[in-house]
């Protein structure tokens, strides 16, 4: 493919720290969780519920929208502004606008309470359940954002549930290498559910304390939910309409290991080859990494892995460059979590400020690294992110963000 460069010129966040990315920078530059009990469904069953919800949930655009979707399309709200001029403006540029997004579960709330009531002996379908069995179908999200946006280009959704998000940015980068597409609306959505945190219990994920990425009392990870939507363009057709880009996708990697259903390959071999690739696609040194937005999720494994994996990356003789996780501050959004991560990279170099791993730091996972503990720091001269992320089924992938600078 041609070198073609792609940049970021919107952003939309949608997390359990409010409902704007204003919120969600002012949460990661406080050092702020958002993580608390759990209150949008009955968790008493649970013996520790705690979760990162979104408790001011905006409204519906349509009666009957779940959950998911609605915090997909309220995240949507400032790529829509920033869509609008251009569609009026350009001829063909609808149908040359992409959407692509990651999820692991979608609309699943409205089918789910179907579900039981049907087991309840509830009757026969009503029309809203049926549209929401129809909303449960996967692409049904990218093509209720296509429809909010006037977008008329391709449209697909990635399932890969960790990484499904930072999937959906690789495949729209993609179409904007190739020519496909000028620009891509590309995120995640991911919402509290009962049956996913369900699931994270029965498989031992959960922490029963808190949230502690690269600490080593570390015990489990704790859900979230969020929506995260990133404008990407072709920088050709960007400052053609005269838009000024907030960042680079310089490169990208996916690597899959398939070591075990659920746990990483202890080696973290799949992320590390994610890593190398995201650098070569990017024609950069590994030590041209400013900062490492990790996904941290305080799983024993999967932070053991991530500090082994970019060790065999960065020369020996080099420092570690920073690194933190945002999982103690928004939770883990599964399918949301690369395009979170991602918008936060974006925001980190704007203001040029690290973001910090709360709950973490009285026994590192590595002693000497630079892991940015308790709170946010300062920085200068922060260029290059790069943004990590590992599922189930060892599926990884490895992001390189970089600053614009024209």
């Amino acid at each position: 493919m041609s070198r073609t460069r792609v940049v970021v010129t919107a952003l939309g966040l949608v997390t359990a720290a409010g409902s704007d990315a204003d919120a969600a920078w002012s949460a990661v530059s406080e050092g702020r969780t958002c993580i608390g009990p759990v209150r949008t469904f009955d968790a008493s069953v649970f013996t520790h519920p705690t979760g990162a919800e979104l408790l001011d949930l905006p409204p519906p655009r349509r009666e009957g929208d779940d959950r998911a979707i609605r915090l997909l399309l309220h995240a949507a709200q400032p790529i829509e502004a920033a869509l609008q001029p251009v569609f009026e403006g350009e001829r063909d540029a609808a149908a040359r606008t992409a959407v692509v997004l990651g999820t692991s579960q979608g609309a699943i709330d409205g089918v789910a309470d179907v579900h039981r009531r049907m087991r309840r002996g509830g009757g026969a379908l009503t029309e809203a359940d049926r549209d929401a069995i129809r909303a449960y179908r996967p692409g049904y999200g990218a093509e209720r954002l296509a429809e909010m946006l006037g977008a008329r280009g391709p449209r697909s959704t990635v399932g890969m549930v960790c990484v499904s998000s930072a999937m959906a940015l690789l495949q729209a980068a993609d179409l904007l290498r190739s020519g496909v597409a000028d620009r891509a609306v590309a995120g995640g959505f991911e919402a509290f559910s009962p049956f996913i945190f369900t699931g994270f219990y029965c498989i031992g994920a959960a922490s029963k304390t808190l949230c502690r990425p690269f600490d080593r009392r570390r015990d489990g990870t704790i859900l979230g939910e969020a929506a995260a939507l990133l404008l990407l363009e072709t920088e050709e057709a960007a400052l053609r309409r005269g838009a000024t880009p907030m960042a680079i996708l310089e490169g990208g990697g996916f690597a899959a290991d398939g070591v075990h259903m659920t746990a990483p390959d202890r080696e973290g071999r799949g992320l590390e080859r994610a890593i190398r690739q995201a650098l070569d696609d990017a024609g950069v040194d590994p030590g041209e990494i400013d900062y490492v937005n990790a996904h941290g999720t305080g799983t024993p494994y999967n932070d053991a892995m991530e500090c082994k994996a970019l060790r065999r990356v960065i020369p020996g003789d080099r420092p570690m460059p920073p690194m933190s996780s945002l999982k103690s501050i928004f939770g883990h959004t599964l399918g949301a979590a690369g395009a979170v991560d991602a918008g936060v990279s974006v925001l980190a170099m704007e203001h040029q400020v690290l973001p910090p791993t709360i709950n973490s730091g009285e026994e590192p996972e590595v002693e000497g690294w630079d892991f940015v503990f308790g709170q946010s720091r300062s920085t200068r001269g922060m260029r290059r992110v790069m943004s990590t992320n590992a599922a189930m089924a060892g599926n990884n992938t490895a992001l390189l963000l970089r600053a614009y600078e024209g």
